[in-house]
């Protein structure tokens, strides 16, 4: 007899993760190769439902503010129609998780909440759940997970404040694996000259409710990179935009303009994190 002939094969759980930023797309893609989930990545509401009815996924991983509207009204809607094709497990995750929207969107199926910026562990136990719903944990027979790689800053240094901020970042959100930091810096600032021409062009034609939503992205972004003074920055932006004047919101997105090219797309590798052990 064959040595796997009387072991069960699980197939790979399925998640759809619907989720505009990039950035943020190829992090949970990578948590998920480590942990054996194959991941379906949705830009928006409309890409969404293509996707549920084009086939089954044992998980939703949903952020709330998509390019073509509102994942809590859309997952309301799923809802009262009989939420056929839509998967058993929901997880919202975003910077604007209040009791409200708790509320409604428990009231839609969601039955775990992840507040953004979110982190590897974060992500990673989510998909444990579906492990263990197959039937396989990930921390099966196959000895413990590897260890992520450690950031640490040369021998006898202190490290400089944006440093220190840098390295706490990596510790919380990206379980100290500066691979995984490093990638997500990347990709987020190869997406950055786009996403900063779209809120030129939004304040221009006074669509507020537009730039709260890719001004919101990079706030969640930024704290995850471990930048507190432009995600600061970012916050004061959502701010004017939601008192629905454009003359504050576009002054307050000039300092984050300012702060944005002095750190991001123009910054050499001295910004990388910090070197690896």
């Amino acid at each position: 007899m064959p040595p796997d002939a009387g072991r069960r094969v699980v197939a790979r759980p399925r998640v759809l993760l619907l989720e505009d930023d990039r950035a943020i797309q190829r992090l949970v893609e990578m948590v998920a190769m480590d942990c054996e989930v194959d991941v379906h990545a949705a830009p928006s509401l409309g890409a969404a439902e293509r996707a549920l009815e084009a086939g089954r996924f044992d998980l939703l991983l949903a952020d709330l503010m998509l390019p073509d509207g509102c994942a809590v009204e859309w997952l309301q809607r799923r809802r009262q129609a009989g939420g056929s094709g839509c998967p058993r497990r929901i997880v919202a995750f975003s910077a604007g998780l209040g009791e409200t929207v708790r509320q409604a969107l428990g009231m839609a199926g969601v039955d775990r909440f992840l507040p953004k910026p979110v982190s590897v562990d974060e992500i990673e136990a989510c998909f444990r759940v579906l492990r263990a719903d197959a039937g396989e944990s990930r921390q099966g027979g196959d000895g413990p997970a590897p260890a992520a790689a450690a950031c640490a800053c040369a021998p006898g240094s202190d490290p400089a404040p944006s440093e220190a901020s840098q390295r706490g970042a990596t510790e919380r959100f990206f379980g100290g694996d500066c691979h995984l930091h490093a990638d997500f810096l990347e990709t987020w600032r190869r997406g950055l000259a786009p996403e900063m021409a779209r809120v030129e062009q939004h304040l221009s034609t006074g669509n507020l409710e537009a730039v709260t939503r890719i001004v919101h992205g990079m706030k969640s972004a930024l704290h995850m990179l471990g930048q507190p003074h432009l995600a600061h920055l970012a916050a004061v932006v959502e701010e004017r935009c939601t008192e629905g004047d454009g003359a504050p919101a576009g002054l307050a997105w000039g300092d984050l303009r300012r702060g944005l090219l002095a750190w991001g797309p123009a910054s050499s590798a001295r910004q990388a994190p910090t070197a690896c052990a």
